[in-house]
């Protein structure tokens, strides 16, 4: 996904990220948007226990959003 945005725009905003309180509800209204998910997985290491995911928003909103849910951490 990286590689793709280089090799099309070059260096620029590729995503941005979100840290959202409930983590379902907006996972679920990213869906309901109609944003296509692209790739998530677990966020793991000594401090963080948490998930993220990334959406297909750039048609809209000209970034991908990457929804982040990292309990552990204290932001």
């Amino acid at each position: 996904m990286y590689q793709d945005f280089l090799n099309e725009h070059g260096e620029g905003v590729q995503h941005l990220g979100f840290f959202v309180e409930n983590y379902g509800e907006a996972y679920q209204e990213m869906i309901d948007r109609g944003f296509p998910h692209l790739l998530g997985g677990p966020i793991l290491g000594k401090t963080r226990n948490g998930r993220f995911d990334y959406f297909d928003s750039k048609k809209d909103l000209g970034v991908v959003v990457e929804l982040l849910d990292i309990p552990d951490a204290k932001l």
